[in-house]
Parts: structure tokens; C-alpha cells; sequence
């Protein structure tokens, strides 16, 4: 275990809470981790980060925003062994179960990159015939999310 408390990122900030909890290995009771815990506040601080750094990223040029999950995706592959290896002590999953989940994660992170890029959308009937009408979906906003497992 590392002595330290692992802090929460809102803005890209490192956020220390003074309300903890302990990150423990289910297989074997070991204490991983301590962890900064979100409260009412935190979820409040990152839904408005998130919602601060709506317009800059909706507004980023696909090409752009490809590029950004191409190095994401390359420091999740550099971090690999070290990912899987939390993974494997935070829920007590064995190695074959870490590389399962590990390469989800990153198959749905290849497939993000691969369609970011491509115009997406319907051409629905409209009226006149001499018209034309496509449904474009665009970034919608900022999605607040609890993982039922941590609550």
C-alpha cells in the first residue's frame, strides 16, 4: 500500500477530500489504497468543470479531438501492466480476468478514435421533394453518472 490518499480530478486539478475510504482487495482483506471520497460538493465541482469545458471541447475539430484519444489510447497501452495490476488488487480478479477487462477498455477507446471522425446522422422524408433535411447528432452536455458499486 502507498501511503498516500489518492485525490479526486476535477478540472484537471488534483482535489484532496478530508473524507476518505479504504480501497481493499476483495480477495484478501489487504488494504490497496486510501482514496478522497465525493460528496454532494465534489459531484457539483466536476458537473460545473464539466460543463466549463463543454463549449472548448464541442467545438474542437474531430481531427483534434482524434488526435487526444490516439495519445490517450497510447498512455493506456504504456500503463498496461501497471493498469492491470491495480485492477487485479483493487477486485481481487486474477490476471486473466485483468487482461479481459483491460482490453475492453481499450478496444472501446480504439473504436471512439476510429469513429470520431465520421459523419453520423439520418436523412429523414421531409415534404417537398425538392428539399433535403439531415438529423446530425452533436455533443450533447455535461452526463453526471454514480457507479452503483461505489455508493
Amino acid at each position: 500500500m502507498t501511503s498516500t490518499i489518492l485525490p479526486l480530478v476535477i478540472g484537471g486539478k488534483d482535489v484532496q477530500t478530508t473524507e476518505t475510504f479504504d480501497v481493499v482487495n476483495p480477495g484478501t482483506g489487504e488494504l490497496v489504497q486510501k482514496s478522497s471520497s465525493a460528496g454532494v460538493a465534489e459531484a457539483v465541482l466536476a458537473a460545473d468543470a464539466a460543463a466549463a469545458a463543454f463549449p472548448g471541447w464541442s467545438g474542437t475539430h474531430v481531427n483534434e479531438r482524434r488526435a487526444i484519444l490516439l495519445k490517450a489510447n497510447g498512455v493506456l497501452e504504456a500503463r498496461s501492466e501497471e493498469i492491470k495490476t491495480i485492477l487485479q488488487k483493487e477486485t481481487g480478479c486474477d490476471a486473466a480476468w485483468a487482461d479481459i477487462n483491460f482490453a475492453s477498455a481499450a478496444e472501446n477507446l480504439v473504436y471512439a478514435t476510429s469513429h470520431i471522425v465520421n459523419l453520423e446522422g439520418r436523412m429523414p422524408t421531409v415534404g417537398n421533394p425538392c428539399r433535403q433535411a439531415m438529423i446530425a447528432r452533436e455533443p450533447y452536455g455535461v452526463v453526471f453518472s454514480v457507479v452503483p458499486w461505489y455508493v
